[in-house]
Formats: structure tokens, C-alpha cells, sequence
């Protein structure tokens, strides 16, 4: 309730399940609102350089070799804001600075190609593991802007973005199932089965969550309703004439 698990939890008591999240999603709002809200030019940068040269040499220091064993106080930093200052300060400067306009299709393709191969040659080292979030933000944003363009695709998007909240609910259920599976311990980096495991586990949780909002607007909706119908009966409640 107090969404404060993330930091008096280890991770073991933690996962599975989202709540972490909203946890993380709180620390990330009080840091934009003592470093960020309404502060612009030299004090909004300053704090944006200096928080991120923070996380990144604390991600360095944690972040365990190529042959070592992730840690306990690794896992713990890891569920908790200053992990993940990088890509939210990303998002900041997006939102604030960040300007509409039509992207060519070559530029486009130029973004996707370039972010998708640094994100692939930053996941096969632990070090290089930390710089991951920024490529794979500039690609899906590449990416979302490809598809609208693409009547299929964008399709596709509108169809997901309808299963967003049942995806979000769903995989956790199916995560702890497939951790050891991609990478069994031991094991750091991903290797050509893993990869594969990971497809099988993002079709398994789309089904899943097709299967939860079939449920959900069938069932789950109306027992809702029928137990608030009869709350205000059995109310005070009345009706305005």
C-alpha cells in the first residue's frame, strides 16, 4: 500500500509480480519533482548531467563482469530509481524539448538500423549492458513511427495497445517460468536458444492476455456490476427524480 517494497524488500520477496513498479514509478516522480519541475536551462541540465554521471558510475560499479555472478546489491539497485535515471531523464528531455514533426522514411530506417545494431552489440557484454535502455527507446520510438505509416502495422499497434493493461497484469504470472529457461543460471548472456525462448514466452503472455480480457469483459465485468447493483440497493441510496 505504501509502494515501498522495492527498497525495504530483497528481490527475492519481491518478484513475481509488478509492484515493484509502481514503486519505482514513485521514486521516479519524486526525483523529477525536486531536481526538475519548473527548472529550465543551465539548473535543469546541470541536474540532468550529474544525476545521470550518478547512476551510470554506480550501474558501472554494480554491474558485474562478463564472467562474475550478479549479486544480491546489484539485483536490490536494480529495482529502485537510480537504475533507471538514464532512460526516464531521456524521456524528460523528450517531453520538454522534443519538437513534432514528419520523419522521411530514410530517416527512420537510418534510426531503427543504427539503434537495433548497438542494442544487439551491447547485450552480449555485462558492461555494456547499461547503455542498452537508450538504443531500445530510440528504436521502438523509430519503430512506432514506422508502423503508423504502414496500414498492417499500424493495425497491429492499435491492437496491442487494447491489450496493454492485460499485458502488463499477465506477464509476471509467466516470467518466473521462462527466467531460468532464457538464461539458466550460470549463464549471463543470451545465446541463440534464449533468443527463441523469448519469442515463445511474448506469444505465451499475448495469449494469455487475450485469454484474460475474454474473461474480463465476459465474466469478470458483469460479477462487478451485479456486486455494486446490489451495494446500492442495499443502500441509502436513491435515485434523482
Amino acid at each position: 500500500l505504501t509502494l515501498t517494497i522495492n527498497v525495504l524488500c530483497s528481490p527475492s520477496f519481491i518478484d513475481p509480480g509488478v509492484y515493484w513498479y509502481f514503486g519505482l514509478t514513485l521514486q521516479l516522480y519524486i526525483v523529477f519533482r525536486l531536481f526538475f519541475f519548473r527548472r529550465n536551462g543551465r539548473m535543469f541540465f546541470t541536474n540532468l548531467i550529474v544525476l545521470t554521471l550518478v547512476s551510470l558510475a554506480l550501474c558501472w560499479w554494480l554491474q558485474p563482469d562478463d564472467h562474475q555472478k550478479i549479486q544480491p546489491i546489484y539485483e536490490y539497485f536494480s529495482h529502485n530509481c537510480v537504475r533507471w535515471f538514464l532512460p526516464f531523464f531521456m524521456g524528460i528531455v523528450c517531453a520538454q524539448y522534443g519538437k513534432d514533426g514528419k520523419d522521411s522514411w530514410w530517416e527512420i530506417i537510418f534510426s531503427l538500423t543504427c539503434s537495433l545494431g548497438l542494442l544487439i552489440a551491447c547485450s552480449f557484454s555485462q558492461r555494456l549492458w547499461i547503455f542498452t535502455p537508450v538504443f531500445a527507446i530510440v528504436f521502438f520510438i523509430g519503430f512506432a513511427k514506422l508502423s503508423v505509416k504502414i496500414r498492417w502495422t499500424k493495425s497491429l499497434g492499435v491492437w496491442l495497445g487494447g491489450l496493454s493493461a492485460y499485458l502488463f497484469a499477465a506477464h509476471p504470472l509467466v516470467r518466473p517460468f521462462f527466467n531460468d529457461l532464457i538464461v539458466p543460471k550460470g549463464q549471463l548472456l543470451m545465446t541463440g536458444s534464449s533468443w527463441m525462448l523469448t519469442m515463445v514466452y511474448l506469444i505465451v503472455v499475448v495469449l494469455l492476455a487475450m485469454l484474460y480480457r475474454w474473461f474480463s469483459v465476459h465474466y469478470f465485468v458483469s460479477f462487478c456490476e451485479k456486486i455494486i447493483n446490489r451495494c446500492f440497493k442495499g443502500g441509502n441510496f436513491k435515485k434523482n427524480e
